[in-house]
């Protein structure tokens, strides 16, 4: 099995009025990004995953591998939080946790994976593997397929997005019906895929900042490693950057002291002296709005955002 990006939604969330419909949509779970085949289990970034995983789903690995077909799919546990399973799935555990399992949501013939094309349209996939995890009695219930279902207009998608939400969802993932399985990020013109996941808006204390920095020129311009699907990888390891004068992120607490980082949001208007390192200092204790989407791996927010300030807590 050939080493290729996986399917990913755009970065930039879009509004419900602006998908193309019919989309089919499915409820988005907080898990571990796999791709199964050839008897293998690994990560997005092709780490094999630990031999208690690789035994559990034994029989599921088996049968990918003598039907040449390549799974993409996620370790996920209802019982468990993110760090929780995260924990669980560290290479040196031996037995794994009773309540994770794998979620199924795309498959793709060992074929067209290694070709980079040629898959069949999305909802041919998914009545092809819903068929395949019924057939075999959802592998000792190890694995199940994640339903889609079908939204011909905005209002009900959006509606089945807030009830996602109430029942602790993180959101949700769109597809189109017609879209080819594409290695790599799908675009927004495309419109093969789309996330939609709640905002969450708190207010932080500015405590401090990292100093914004750039690659090397020498760096930049020579050669540069590639990860295991072709990609260039990015380095931020010091001895390949230099400083430049500007702040790169910004060290926050909350009210109820959890400590996290963020960065500015690009649609949003700030003095022109927190642009500048050498101001950074008049802005301790000040109070901003952030804005995140959930926890990480360690309870922090993840992907923050600085929207605004708020004088008025100052």
């Amino acid at each position: 099995m050939k080493k290729r990006q996986l399917m990913c939604a755009p970065n930039e969330q879009v509004g419900f009025k602006d998908l193309t419909y019919p989309v089919m949509a499915s409820l988005k779970m907080d898990g571990q990004r796999i791709i199964c085949g050839n008897r293998d289990i690994h990560s997005k970034k092709y780490k094999r995953c630990g031999t208690a995983v690789h035994k559990k789903f034994h029989k599921f690995l088996t049968f990918a591998h003598e039907h040449q077909l390549v799974f993409d799919a996620e370790l996920y546990s209802d019982t468990l939080t993110f760090s929780e399973l995260m924990s669980e799935l560290a290479p040196k555990k031996h037995t794994l946790h009773p309540d994770i399992y794998i979620q199924v949501f795309d498959m793709i013939p060992m074929a067209a994976w290694n070709a980079g094309k040629g898959s069949a349209p999305f909802e041919e996939r998914y009545e092809a593997y819903m068929k395949v995890i019924q057939e075999n009695n959802y592998f000792n219930k190890t694995v199940f397929p994640v339903t889609h279902s079908s939204f011909a207009g905005h209002f009900v998608l959006e509606s089945f997005f807030q009830t996602a939400l109430e029942q602790g969802y993180e959101g949700l993932i769109t597809r189109s019906p017609t879209s080819p399985y594409k290695h790599g990020r799908a675009t927004l013109n495309e419109e093969y895929m789309h996330k939609f996941k709640e905002w969450i808006t708190i207010d932080a204390k500015i405590v401090g900042y990292e100093q914004s920095t750039k690659m090397l020129d020498d760096v930049k311009g020579g050669e540069r490693t590639r990860d295991a699907t072709g990609m260039l990888e990015r380095s931020h390891k010091k001895e390949t950057r230099e400083l430049v004068e500007g702040i790169g992120s910004v060290k926050l607490i909350s009210d109820d002291g959890i400590r996290f980082k963020a960065t500015r949001a690009k649609d949003a208007e700030f003095p022109l002296e927190f642009i500048n390192w050498e101001n950074k200092d008049e802005f301790i204790g000040k109070y901003v709005e952030a804005k995140f989407q959930g926890h990480g791996t360690k309870d922090r927010p993840r992907f923050a955002r600085i929207t605004r300030f708020r004088p008025d807590k100052d």
